[in-house]
């Protein structure tokens, strides 16, 4: 060892130097070194790992951070699905449930019950369809909110949950989009019912009125026959009014020929009442030529298509109102599989 006073080199292992009597000191400088070397070795290992574990930390907090947003997005679409279905379940569906078809054979007793029956459905429909826009509202609202999550960062099980989402989204606004044309086929349908109900009730006032002109012409009272005409030919008029906006709502071609023989009958009518005024002053010859000129108006006029009408009616009930229904009720089911098939996704990997 050599000593640091005086420079002379002493045996190893000596704590005093042979030379000069100084205390010598251990010299470990290869070991410190090495030491040196190793603790280096280890702080770069050392560091790498931190960077490897903040790397994977931040890359799981970042993964996470996408999915908790997507679950903040699916959350707002479902409290608008929730939103529109509640419009339905309370607005719409209970009201569509009392809707039914409308009684065309009734006594005059329940004719009027029947008429203010269609007249509060069509005003229903009428009100429901206002609905129709906040639904759809709702319902788009939610698809938007589905939509944005496909940018995020997401397992694809996630993708394909939304896309299940999204698919019964687009048939439920299907759906609307039908009940809306069904509430409008209702608004229709009851519409044409009250007025051509209505004019129903025309008709018969009118032939009332007539069996009463008949008996009073059998009994010569000309001038009460003639009162009893004219009141037949106004109930007629009346009545070809109410068929006339009945035919605005639903066009049918049994109404169209009814409405053209109601217009044989009308000249005949007014022919006969002032025919038989005539009568009451004595102007025969021109009482008999009126007559005849009724006579021939009514000439060829064939049976009144009633009961063709009610086949076309009832058929045009069966296509656009229970035809749009029966859609309505497979979409429905389509919606329920989608949102099982998506929930059982969700539940199997969330």
């Amino acid at each position: 060892m050599r000593c640091t006073e005086c420079g002379f080199n002493n045996e190893e292992g000596s704590k005093f130097c042979s030379n000069c009597g100084s205390t010598l000191l251990l010299q470990k400088e290869p070991d410190r070194v090495k030491g040196k070397g190793g603790r280096s070795k280890i702080l770069i290992v050392a560091l790498v790992a931190v960077i490897c574990i903040v790397a994977v930390f931040s890359y799981l907090t970042f993964f996470s951070y996408e999915v908790e947003k997507a679950n903040e997005l699916v959350n707002k679409a479902n409290r608008e699905i929730q939103n529109g279905n509640n419009l339905l379940t309370t607005s719409i569906s209970p009201k569509i449930a009392d809707f039914r078809e409308i009684s065309f054979d009734l006594e005059a007793a329940e004719l009027e019950s029947e008429i203010q029956y269609a007249r509060t459905s069509a005003q229903n429909a009428q009100q429901l369809m206002n609905t129709i826009p906040a639904i759809q509202g709702n319902f788009r609202k939610a698809r938007d909110y589905f939509l944005e999550t496909e940018d995020l960062r997401l397992p694809q099980w996630y993708h394909d949950y939304i896309d299940l989402k999204v698919k019964a989204l687009d048939k439920d606004l299907e759906r609307v989009s039908n009940l809306g044309e069904l509430l409008t086929n209702y608004t229709l349908y009851y519409g044409f019912a009250e007025t051509y109900l209505q004019g129903g009730d025309e008709l018969q006032a009118l032939m009332d009125e007539l069996e009463e002109g008949l008996e009073k012409v059998e009994d010569g009272n000309f001038s009460s026959a003639t009162t009893a005409f004219q009141s037949a030919l106004s109930h007629l008029r009346e009545s070809t009014a109410q068929f006339t906006a009945a035919d605005e709502f639903i066009s049918l071609d049994s109404l169209d020929e009814l409405l053209d023989q109601m217009e044989q009958i009308d000249s005949a009518l007014e022919a006969l009442s002032d025919a038989t005024r005539l009568l009451s002053t004595g102007d025969i010859p021109q009482a008999l030529n009126l007559l005849g000129l009724a006579d021939s108006e009514l000439d060829g006029l064939g049976e009144a298509p009633t009961a063709l009408l009610k086949d076309q009616i009832s058929s045009w009930y069966d296509q656009n109102i229970e035809g749009l229904l029966s859609d309505i009720q497979q979409l429905l089911t389509e919606i329920q599989a989608l949102e099982q098939e998506a929930q059982e996704l969700y539940d199997q990997y969330a």
